[in-house]
């Protein structure tokens, strides 16, 4: 399972128990679906960052950390670590 969150964070977490198997910190607020493939026997995970909304907007007003002054999506794609037996 895949989740971003309003830090600008973007985690894997473990389906059954929900432990956080890594997480990486995008340079804007994670949006849409993730999309998982697959190329040359690696696994890859993209997901679009950044684009903003209203909600953006009203964050922002209560949470000034939030900068959006760089207008703009970027696409963050990460090769996945191949699992442990």
């Amino acid at each position: 399972m895949f989740e971003g969150s309003g830090d600008r964070a973007f985690r894997a977490l473990d389906s059954d128990s929900g432990k956080v198997l890594w997480s990486a910190m995008l340079d804007r607020v994670p949006v849409g679906a993730p999309i998982s493939f697959a190329v040359c026997d690696e696994q890859y995970v993209a997901i679009t960052a950044g684009g903003s909304n209203p909600i953006d907007y009203l964050r922002q007003k209560f949470a000034p950390e939030f900068d959006l002054s760089e207008p703009g999506t970027a696409l963050w794609v990460s090769k996945l670590p191949h699992p442990t037996p």
